[in-house]
């Protein structure tokens, strides 16, 4: 706490101790701010150049540390008094204020493909998190007991849990911006949300029996269970509660954003600051993954986007906060105290224990990486090996523990302040060395490279964004506000990006000597390409091997082309350079099928994928539709990545997988037949199939909208105008159209089996997209100025009434089952003349003794009718014998047919039916009340 001697702010003749440091937070987030304005700066002028954010923010924290430390104690500078009361704040502030805002948003953060890699590396993750983190602790701990000082070995295990927590958010950004692709950012990402949980687990077991804490090994042991398995049960706990409040809530932002916020600071607090009594780190972690995985598409799609951009900015003031206060404190507390245990030793020892940390956690995952390699589908290479050791950066809940320890009385004060010092400095080692030196450490290992497939799908990307962005220039050539505008001087102004693609080998015939640079101006004015694109590698005897790279939307062989189409109508630079002709070598364009096929299945699955996810947004697939679809979409990906050449050449099939995944089971068919005795309980199994029907409906119409619409079409493109993957997008293509042919297919016989379900299930599907359809028309209606805010507002709430009321009525469209027999029969019978009048009444009085059966398939068990069948739902086969050919053939039976009434009138043996899908469904009259008939 701060004494009213060291902060004086007078407001109405009153002193505000507290006010001070809140104005000190407020010029945290100016320096901040000021900042990430000069990274960007710098970042845009030179652009080989990247300021790294938060070792910055460290070092102003340092300075100003300095600077409060040396300012006079009854200074009466605000600026002095605010950040003087920030330097003696209790550490918890950083765990029950910052520390829960920086673990929600990583855990929030996974989604679309990092989602499911990070689902699918889980084990790598406990292995790196929970072994792992121990092991390296311990050799940690080894150093000061044995080699710096004279520690026992909980002070040791104390240093070395602190140490193990890593903060991995300069490194996942690079590798991103690398294209290091999804799953080494997600080990990295994922280890450190797990071992930031179970480093304060061993801290907390560590600090209470440095506390003296009377205790036996036993309830060490039984002290660290609790801490570790409760926390997640705990998040897992508050997960479901606010996916069940949030699926109550429609378009509500404030309410929405406000609820996931309560829910992990509620969720932390119980944890930390009850008798619970239980990790808040890890149960923030099992909550942020719980809403990651399942609560996020809870949230109204109107309010998804904000709700992270809320989270986003929080985990960066929080971030901010952090690291200007650490630094602040490191100085002003530790480092300048004059009471303060750190000498100039310390200082070589601290570099000494920079370079151990590398080598442990090095040999700690190097003798895992044979279970993190066979435990996972993506395996564990060494070039991962050297990224996950080398970026094993040190941060914010590392200092904010080591705080903790120096501020802890029963720690002895050398103790504390070598454990803030040497973590202060490991913090500030790692991000100022590994996190600006990661990119070049990547491309020493080819981390990020893109295979040339890869290349060459990305490149027909960038022609078509050309393409489009000629035809939007057009547009705007008609606009009259812009007649006169020199367009060639705009095209100058937004170039295409020049990002180097595929590349080919040439040769040029030239009449006479030039020199490679006066080749490359000329080749690089013909080409309209860059000249880093144009490659002399040899010039002899007027002969000139060149290696053209893709690059502003162009392929290479399309540049190819380009010189072969213009030396054939002579052109003047052409002629000017003296080429006669032009041989291609070889390069790119030689690649495998098996490559470009796999690269371009790869492109038609996330186009799928963004299909399903403006599907959800749109209204059309509920949550869980989703999720099966897009894991649909993660698996076959995954097969991509690991399946060998051979087996990338075979067609490969999406819908038999999702098929598997939309059938009715058989036992929830069974039950549903046999409830039709027990009258409350069918209601309840009658529902339970709505459901169930409605899920195999969807999936099935979420799966051929996106496989029919605009992807379909650009497939269509590429195949004629990109000859070096024709013949794979072509390939491709056939086998979205058998997809899509047996998902037809399956959608009707789910029609045809389920008629009444199916029915109620599109009406309540078109009217979700007609609610859908009208907020659009609200929005742009208030974008126009046609209708007010107020009024929108009214339209909002009505749409959302009816949205609510929706959800309710599933069974309101369902007619019963003594419609669907009326309706069934009357189209069966009508052919009949003596029941072509018949009235509703008349049908009920005759039929009301008939009862509704459900017939199932049993392979190689036929169904024999006894009696009358009508069949109301799904196909069956009946063989039929020709009296003239005596030869048996199958007739198909479907709804409406009629089966046994010229066997029961002629007392022939019973037909036999064999359903051709999971179950047939009809009415059936026994023999004497079909005879009565």
């Amino acid at each position: 706490s701060v004494s009213s001697a060291q902060v004086e702010l007078t407001m109405s003749g009153s002193t505000h101790p507290s006010a001070m440091a809140v104005l000190g937070l407020f010029f945290i987030l100016v320096l901040g701010s000021g900042t990430r304005f000069l990274c960007s700066v710098i970042g845009n002028r030179f652009p080989g150049v990247s300021l790294p954010y938060t070792p910055l923010l460290f070092i102003w924290g340092c300075l100003f540390g300095v600077a409060v430390h040396h300012a006079d104690p009854h200074s009466s500078n605000q600026l002095v008094v605010s950040l003087r009361s920030l330097s003696n704040v209790n550490p918890h502030f950083i765990l029950f204020v910052l520390l829960p805002a920086l673990i929600y948003e990583s855990g929030f953060a996974f989604h679309g493909r990092s989602l499911h890699v990070m689902q699918r590396s889980f084990s790598q993750f406990l292995l790196l998190a929970g072994p792992g983190m121990f092991l390296s602790a311990v050799l940690t701990a080894i150093i000061p007991m044995y080699i710096f000082y004279d520690w026992n070995f909980t002070e040791g295990l104390l240093l070395g849990c602190i140490l193990s927590a890593t903060d991995p958010v300069a490194v996942v950004a690079l590798l991103k911006e690398l294209g290091a692709g999804p799953h080494l950012g997600a080990i990295i990402e994922g280890e450190s949300l797990l071992n930031d949980g179970t480093a304060i687990v061993v801290f907390t077991v560590c600090l209470d029996i440095l506390k003296g804490v009377d205790k036996t090994s036993g309830d060490i042991v039984v002290d660290f269970f609790q801490l570790a398995i409760g926390g997640p049960l705990l998040g897992l706990a508050f997960g479901i509660a606010t996916d069940v409040w949030l699926s109550q809530i429609w378009h509500d932002e404030l309410l929405e954003t406000t609820l996931t916020l309560v829910s992990a600071y509620t969720c932390f607090y119980v944890a930390e600051g009850t008798k619970v009594h239980v990790s808040g780190v890890l149960a923030v972690v099992a909550l942020s993954m719980y809403m990651s995985i399942r609560g996020r598409d809870r949230i109204s799609a109107t309010v998804r986007e904000s709700c992270m951009h809320f989270w986003e900015m929080l985990a960066y003031i929080a971030n901010t906060m952090v690291f200007v206060m650490c630094g602040v404190i490191v100085m002003d507390q530790s480092l300048l105290d004059s009471e303060s245990a750190i000498t100039r030793t310390d200082w070589g020892l601290l570099i000494v224990l920079y370079l151990a940390l590398h080598l442990i956690r090095g040999f700690t995952v190097a003798l895992l990486k044979p279970a993190l390699s066979s435990v996972c589908l993506y395996g564990f290479s060494w070039r991962e090996w050297a990224v996950v050791s080398y970026g094993g950066l040190r941060g914010a809940v590392g200092l904010a523990i080591a705080l903790v320890v120096k501020l802890e009385e029963a720690i002895l004060p050398e103790v504390g302040d070598r454990v803030l010092f040497f973590t202060a400095g490991i913090a500030a080692l790692t991000l100022l060395l590994n996190a600006t030196t990661m990119g070049f450490f990547c491309k020493k290992l080819g981390i990020g490279s893109e295979a040339a497939a890869q290349q060459q799908v990305f490149a027909v990307m960038l022609e078509a964004l050309e393409i489009k962005t000629r035809k939007a220039i057009d547009d705007l050539k008609g606009r009259r506000t812009l007649i006169g505008v020199d367009w060639d001087r705009v095209e100058t102004l937004t170039p295409p990006l020049n990002r180097k693609g595929p590349t080919v080998k040439v040769r040029l015939y030239l009449k006479a000597m030039r020199s490679p640079p006066e080749i490359k101006r000329h080749l690089a004015v013909v080409l309209h390409v860059a000249p880093e694109c144009v490659s002399v590698l040899s010039v002899r005897d007027g002969i000139v091997d060149v290696e053209l790279t893709g690059s502003g939307g162009h392929t290479a062989m399309e540049n190819v082309a380009t010189l072969n189409s213009k030396i054939a109508a002579g052109d003047p630079s052409l002629n000017a350079l003296g080429v006669e002709s032009v041989d291609v070598l070889g390069g790119d364009r030689d690649l495998r099928l098996e490559d470009k096929l796999g690269h371009v299945r790869q492109h038609m699955l996330q186009c799928a994928r963004a299909s399903y996810y403006a599907q959800f947004s749109g209204g059309e697939l509920p949550a869980e539709v989703r999720h099966v679809l897009d894991e649909s979409v993660e698996l076959m990906i995954d097969q991509l990545h690991v399946a060998e050449a051979p087996t990338l050449l075979l067609p490969w099939r999406e819908w038999p997988g999702l098929e598997t995944r939309a059938e009715l089971p058989k036992w929830l068919i069974r039950l549903h037949a046999w409830s039709h005795n027990i009258p409350g309980f069918h209601l309840l199994m009658r529902s339970i199939m709505y459901s169930r029907v409605k899920f195999a409906y969807l999936v099935a119409a979420g799966f051929l909208e996106a496989r029919t619409g605009d992807m379909h079409t650009h497939m269509h493109e590429w195949s004629h105008a990109h000859e070096e993957l024709a013949e794979a997008i072509s390939m491709v293509n056939d086998e979205s159209v058998h997809d899509v042919r047996e998902a037809w297919v399956y959608l009707e016989n789910l029609k045809q089996t389920y008629p009444s379900l199916t029915a109620s299930v599109m009406a309540h599907q078109a009217a979700e997209l007609v609610l859908h359809r009208k907020e659009c028309i609200i929005e742009e209606f208030e974008h126009e100025g046609e209708i007010t805010e107020e009024e929108a507002e009214e339209v909002r709430k009505h749409i959302n009434k009816c949205q609510k009321n929706l959800e309710w009525s599933m069974f309101d469209s369902l007619p019963d089952e003594q419609e669907v027999l009326r309706d069934v029969l009357r189209g069966s019978f009508t052919a009949w003349p003596s029941m072509q009048n018949w009235g509703d009444h008349k049908f009920d009085e005759v039929f009301g003794g008939s009862r509704l059966e459900e017939m199932l398939f049993v392979p190689q068990e036929p169904i024999h009718i006894q009696g009358l069948f009508v069949v109301s739902g799904g196909k069956a086969s009946m063989p039929t014998r020709s009296s003239t050919l005596q030869v048996q053939r199958n007739h198909e039976v479907k709804r409406g047919d009629v089966v046994g009434a010229v066997e029961l009138l002629c007392g022939a043996a019973p037909n036999q039916l064999t359903p051709v899908n999971n179950s047939l469904r009809g009415f059936l009259f026994p023999p004497d009340v079909a005879r009565s008939l």
